[in-house]
């Protein structure tokens, strides 16, 4: 799967670039609860319950991108999770 970038031009001239979309894969953990890691940047967080573990890969996101970076899509792909 092949991320697309978006480049818009600043009121600076600068050139901003936006993932349009990361992807994570959730996993139950060994030691109970869920582990979830994105598969094109180096972003890693768990959670007790899935809805939990939603709210938690929202706010490793936010807090890996600028503000002006944060992806336009977030999906989860739950692997053999029951």
């Amino acid at each position: 799967m092949r991320s697309r970038t978006v480049r818009t031009l600043s009121d600076t001239n600068q050139v901003s670039h936006r993932t349009q979309e990361i992807v994570f894969v959730a996993e139950e953990s060994p030691e109970g609860g869920f582990e979830a890691r994105a598969l094109s940047h180096s972003i890693f967080t768990e959670a007790d319950t899935i809805d939990e573990l939603k709210r938690m890969i929202q706010e490793a996101v936010r807090c890996h991108f600028d503000d002006d970076a944060v992806p336009l899509t977030i999906r989860l792909h739950l692997s053999g999770v029951r």
